[in-house]
């Protein structure tokens, strides 16, 4: 009897799972549709919409400025960071017990 209660469990378990997952695919094709339906009818900006309709599509221009923002470090930054590092170094040195040869150990 045990067997049967754990198999009906497990059927309760996936029908669950699988009404929960149906919701969750409708909601994203309802979502997906309104994106569609809303890229579809927006009018560009700053256009009349009778200009937007009869436009023709032209080629995908560049903004302006195309320059690509510098990353990283600035060279003061680099030094701050160089200057920390080697102060850490320093104190984990300072901090750590004398290393003995490794080879007098060994008697």
């Amino acid at each position: 009897m045990g067997k049967l209660k754990d198999i009906e469990k497990k059927i309760h378990r996936l029908e669950t799972g699988i009404k929960k997952d149906t919701v969750k695919l409708s909601k994203l094709k309802l979502k997906a549709e309104a994106a569609r339906k809303a890229k579809t009818s927006k009018p560009k900006k700053g256009v009349s919409a009778s200009q937007a309709s009869n436009s023709t599509p032209k080629a995908h221009e560049a903004p302006a400025s195309t320059k690509k923002r510098p990353g990283g470090l600035t060279p003061e930054g680099r030094a701050r960071l160089a200057a920390a590092a080697k102060a850490r170094w320093a104190a984990k040195k300072a901090a750590a017990p004398e290393a003995t040869d490794p080879v007098s150990n060994e008697t």
